[in-house]
């Protein structure tokens, strides 16, 4: 924190007065430190003060439990940012914190002092960033509900009542090892929500061409945030899939937003794999120079192979690929499809050429993960793992591989 910038408040909320205590000592020289007993006491404050800048809760306290204390608060503090303390591992209580608190982070007990204190400086951080963007703050730190475009095309927040015909959803899909069919990330995949009950399709066939842009900036900023907050699943994080669409991947600011991004999620790079189409690796206006930065921070870099065999591998030896993803649904199903073969053939050879893994995508049976992993395929995608899905009915099937 800088001496020019008043303390931040923080509220910590503890049924144990000597944790209280403990973590007011600890963190006083850095933060204006309040603290409350139980729930209602907190919100008592919290209507009084309005103010604090991070929030933060254990889980297990009698009466009113954390995760429900953190809904309470998203309604009668939104600005606050929402952290979630807690000793218990059960998963139920996380996907309530995130549905209905949508909390910035969640911590497990006993937390060591130095993760705390980075963490709160991450929650003030991503504060302060909604107190100068009141505008795109809901969509741009991780409110995952509808959102719409209004006259002006700037990106806003809607609820699932609104009516029109341009609102999205941002959903994940599972990505698995061959290896057991663990989960290994998601892909994040913003879909648009025809006002047709049960219709949706993907951003890139949405007929959202045109905004690409803001909603690829929304997207990334959104899903690292949520992915950041999800509670460890294994033995390693999660990680999240972002696929480049063209005017994202044109944003002069991709750099400086996606620093900012990983910054105030504090989704470490490495987690973070952007994948570019190959239609838009073969163009002559591919940003070189924006990608190799962003992959030398530790970023991961994709190449999407489209329908048609892909490139020479010269091609793409200017970036630093470590994977190759390409649908396997052909090749598994079309035994005459020539065309298909030669693709999918093409494919795999070129990742040998990069040295880079394989994402078989489009898996939706038991013959297609067979044709992956006779394939050398590494990991996988499609609805054989699971369909794109909202993170509370996404993060109980991510527990253990399904099949």
């Amino acid at each position: 924190m800088t001496d020019l910038l008043p303390k931040p408040k923080v509220l910590l909320v503890d049924d144990d007065p000597r944790i209280l205590a403990g973590l007011r000592r600890q963190l006083h020289q850095r933060f204006l430190v309040a603290t409350a007993g139980s729930g209602v006491e907190a919100l008592t404050l919290v209507a009084a003060e309005d103010d604090f800048a991070v929030v933060v809760s254990d889980m297990r306290m009698p009466g009113m439990d954390g995760a429900a204390f953190l809904a309470r608060v998203r309604v009668e503090s939104p600005r606050s940012t929402r952290v979630l303390l807690t000793g218990q591992t059960e998963l139920s209580a996380a996907v309530r914190a995130i549905n209905d608190g949508q909390v910035f982070r969640f911590l497990s007990k006993p937390c060591p002092p130095e993760v705390l204190e980075k963490c709160l400086q991450e929650a003030v951080a991503r504060h302060r960033v909604t107190l100068d963007e009141p505008r795109l703050s809901p969509g741009s730190v991780g409110d995952r509900r509808l959102m719409e475009l209004n006259d002006r095309g700037e990106v806003v927040v809607a609820h699932q009542t609104d009516k029109g015909n341009r609102q999205f959803r941002l959903q994940y899909q599972p990505i698995v090892s061959l290896d057991d069919n663990g989960a290994v990330g998601v892909e994040a995949i913003l879909r648009w929500i025809d006002p047709q009950p049960g219709r949706s399709t993907s951003m890139a066939a949405g007929g959202a061409r045109g905004l690409h842009m803001p909603l690829g900036r929304w997207m990334t900023a959104a899903a690292c945030q949520e992915v950041a907050s999800w509670p460890a699943t294994g033995s390693d994080p999660l990680g999240v899939h972002i696929k480049l669409f063209p005017g994202h991947l044109g944003d002069p600011d991709l750099i400086d937003d996606l620093a900012q991004t990983l910054i105030l999620s504090g989704l470490e790079p490495h987690r973070v794999t952007l994948e570019v189409p190959q239609t838009l690796a073969l163009g002559a206006s591919l940003p070189f120079a924006p990608l190799d930065t962003i992959s030398r921070w530790g970023v991961q870099l994709a190449l999407g192979i489209d329908e048609c065999p892909p490139m020479p591998s010269s091609t793409v030896q200017r970036l630093p690929f470590s994977a190759v993803k390409m649908g396997v649904r052909q090749a598994a199903h079309e035994p005459d499809n020539t065309e298909a073969h030669r693709t999918f053939g093409a494919g795999t050879e070129l990742a040998r050429q990069l040295g880079a893994s394989i994402i078989a995508d489009g898996v939706e049976c038991a013959k297609c993960q067979v044709t992956a992993r006779t394939a050398a395929c590494r990991f996988a995608q499609g609805s054989y793992y699971g369909s794109p899905a909202d993170p509370g009915d996404l993060l109980p099937g991510l527990v253990t591989g399904r099949r």
